[in-house]
Formats: C-alpha cells, structure tokens, sequence
C-alpha cells in the first residue's frame, strides 16, 4: 500500500474505509507493506475515529512486521 494519507476531519470518510479495509486484511492474516508520509506512530486521526484507530495503529505494525512478511 502506497501513500497513506495524514488522516483529518476533512477525509473522515476515507480514513473509516481504511480502517475497515485494515480490519479486513489483518483477520485474513495477510501480511503488507504500506508507505506513508510519516511514520506508522505518527499517523494523525480525525476527532471522531480516535479510538478505532489506535486499534488499526497496532493492526499496522503487527502486519507490517519481518514475523508477518
């Protein structure tokens, strides 16, 4: 996965279907390799999508990890 986003208020939208498309991947155990415009902890949320996406934060390096690829 290529480019993920800085996540805000303004594309709540899309960061919901990121994490729903996360939540997908990691139950399929399927290992990935993401690039992004910082680092996997400095990933920004919107306001209202807070919680979940510390979940997918954690999902992220979980399937991002050597154990996984």
């Amino acid at each position: 996965m290529e480019n993920v986003p800085a996540f805000n208020d303004l594309n709540s939208n899309q960061q919901q279907r990121f994490i729903t498309f996360l939540d997908i991947v990691y139950d399929q155990n399927i290992p990935m390799a993401i690039s992004a415009e910082q680092n996997i902890d400095k990933l920004t949320s919107s306001r209202l999508l807070e919680k979940p996406f510390k979940r997918t934060i954690s999902r992220l390096y979980e399937l991002t990890s050597k154990k996984h690829l």
